[in-house]
């Protein structure tokens, strides 16, 4: 539709967050973060950590995190 836009829905800087941990081929530690809207507790950022990469690929899994999340933001589920 013409001159209708989306609108991001920042979360608050304090806010709660799920922390997993989960454990790829025996020895690759993944941690996933996922903060939480204060008043719906729905997902609005996700941040996920992997050890024993190299910085290409951790940066291209920041880059996955920071486009879910705005993707979240944007109110796109």
């Amino acid at each position: 539709m013409p001159g209708k836009h989306a609108v991001r829905k920042r979360l608050p800087d304090t806010r709660d967050s799920i922390t997993r941990h989960v454990v790829i081929d025996y020895s690759t530690d993944v941690y996933i973060t996922v903060g939480l809207y204060p008043d719906t507790k729905q997902p609005g950022e996700v941040f996920i950590t992997v050890g024993k990469v190299g910085s290409t690929v951790r940066g291209m899994i920041d880059l996955f995190g920071l486009n879910v999340s705005l993707l979240l933001q944007y109110g796109i589920d």
